[in-house]
């Protein structure tokens, strides 16, 4: 699904618009400019041409590079069809030569096709025929690309009703796997959908309310009264489900999820076997589209969320806004007041003991907020540093050094400028209840300055060395040279250097 999103962005680059993965086919939704997609592009510097590479395991032939290098071309813009997941080698090469507003179509053998600049594809197979219609006509928020056509190999052409537009909004329009298409065609006389397969044969002697694509080989069609019905598009038919109404697929899991007719339980349905794996009482959704996600589900019940696996058994329940499968097999749960935290399935237990705002890491230390205040802990010995007790309102590193500020205030939603603990990168405190911890007025990143409680300053370097232990800075002002590889003191930011030292704190004359 993902790959065809990309896909129908790269081919409405070419005529100026895009589609998009959400397919509700009775609304219409915005379009998307060239711009938007200009991004993609990527440009070889050496070629007169532009390349928006869709597939990344199959790269453009350098034998069609060189060929192009040597020829007239001003500007191209190159596609691959037929984006058929199911067979990502057999691609052809699609460019737009904007120098003759010619179309040339490359086939995986280096044949070549020369197409008029009103001609849109809509997708090419290994016998040469093709699927096309004219060039798309912009409407209010949606393109038609009216005469859609089939073209066979030796040139014959078998024409659609011309009442049957191929549409380019937000929605998936059409659906290729198995070497098959499945294009979805909109009739502009009744607004219904149909669909025609790569043969141009019409697959529904009536067409449809509204047509929802869902996992490879499924759709659902909606007629214009009644419940919406699964049609399986490699065999041509509808797949009937006993005492079962369709609510939505699982794409990540290849499932269904449907209600009984007889009540308002929610069944997950194998499509193939149609054998039901469980049932539940609330709304079922996937819980997320990676490989760990598959034997997992979430049950919807107003604001109580449940993990189950696929034989319905509950792994986890609370009353959160939304949980999230880890690649390790653990849960992250945000709450209803956007706080996370971490359920371990193994232990059956959250891993910290209250909900946080903020969780991550700073230097060598791991920091955590629960409320106003953080806590720093040290994630080697377990042992934590600071409490919300220390009232720790900011952290930070500067060269290898990280700092730790504390207010002075004990006030509600009070904060003070407080003090800073400084720690080396092995973790070891080496400067406590600082009034300050700043860098020199330069900005470098190797020296910094710390401001002792008798209105002193120390120099110290990245590493924790300390150079000056104690130096007068009148008007604060203080840089360091490299070229002199001195610290110099000014009165303004800018401003000539008054006062000097040498890198082992002994005052020298500037001028030298």
């Amino acid at each position: 699904m993902k790959k065809r999103l990309i896909a129908l962005l790269m081919i409405s680059f070419t005529f100026g618009f895009a589609q998009n993965k959400k397919s509700t086919t009775k609304t219409t939704p915005t379009k998307k400019t060239a711009s938007s997609a200009q991004s993609a592009v990527k440009e070889e510097s050496y070629l007169p041409v532009k390349f928006l590479q869709k597939n990344p395991t199959k790269s453009i032939d350098p034998k069609l590079l060189t060929d192009l290098k040597s020829r007239t071309f001003e500007l191209a813009i190159s596609d691959q069809i037929p984006l058929d997941e199911t067979n990502p080698d057999f691609q052809y090469d699609y460019l737009t030569n904007r120098r003759n507003q010619k179309k040339i179509l490359i086939s995986p053998d280096g044949k070549e096709e020369e197409f008029p600049e009103n001609i849109n594809f809509i997708n090419v197979f290994k016998d040469g025929s093709k699927i096309v219609s004219d060039k798309c006509i912009e409407k209010p928020e949606v393109f038609h690309c009216p005469n859609v056509r089939i073209v066979s190999k030796d040139g014959t052409i078998k024409s659609i009703p011309s009442e049957y537009r191929f549409i380019i909004n937000m929605g998936i329009n059409y659906q290729n796997f198995n070497e098959k298409s499945f294009v979805f065609l909109y009739n502009s006389a009744t607004g219904n959908r149909n669909i025609i397969d790569e043969k141009g044969t019409m697959l529904f002697p009536k067409d449809a309310y509204s047509i929802l694509p869902l996992f490879p080989p499924y759709v659902a069609i909606e007629p214009e009264y009644g419940n919406k019905k699964i049609y399986n598009l490699l065999d041509k038919k509808f797949v009937e489900f006993e005492n079962l109404k369709f609510d939505r697929d699982l794409p990540t899991h290849k499932l269904f999820v449907m209600t009984k007719s007889t009540g308002k339980k929610f069944v997950v349905v194998e499509p193939t076997s149609k054998k039901i794996l469980f049932e539940a009482d609330g709304s079922i959704m996937e819980i997320g589209e990676k490989e760990v996600a598959k034997d997992f589900f979430i049950v919807l019940n107003d604001d109580n969320k449940r993990v189950v696996n696929r034989k319905g058994e509950l792994i986890y329940e609370d009353k959160v806004s939304s949980v999230r499968l880890l690649e390790n097999g653990n849960i992250a749960v945000t709450d209803n007041n956007y706080k996370q935290n971490t359920y371990d399935v193994s232990q059956k237990k959250y891993l910290y003991p209250q909900f946080y705002k903020e969780l991550g890491k700073v230097g060598n230390f791991q920091y955590i907020k629960y409320d106003k205040y953080y806590e720093i802990s040290n994630p080697v010995t377990g042992e934590t540093i600071y409490t919300e007790n220390d009232r720790v309102q900011q952290y930070g590193t500067l060269g290898n050094l990280t700092y730790i500020n504390r207010t002075l205030e004990s006030k509600p939603n009070v904060h003070s400028a407080g003090v800073y603990d400084i720690y080396d990168k092995e973790n070891t405190l080496i400067a406590k209840d600082k009034k300050g911890f700043n860098r020199m007025t330069d900005g470098n990143d190797s020296y910094f300055t710390i401001r002792n409680d008798d209105g002193s300053y120390s120099i110290v370097d990245k590493n924790a060395k300390v150079l000056i232990p104690s130096i007068r800075i009148p008007f604060y002002y203080i840089r360091y040279n490299n070229a002199k590889k001195i610290f110099e003191l000014t009165k303004k930011r800018e401003g000539s250097a008054y006062e000097c030292y040498d890198l082992t704190g002994n005052k020298i004359d500037c001028k030298k």
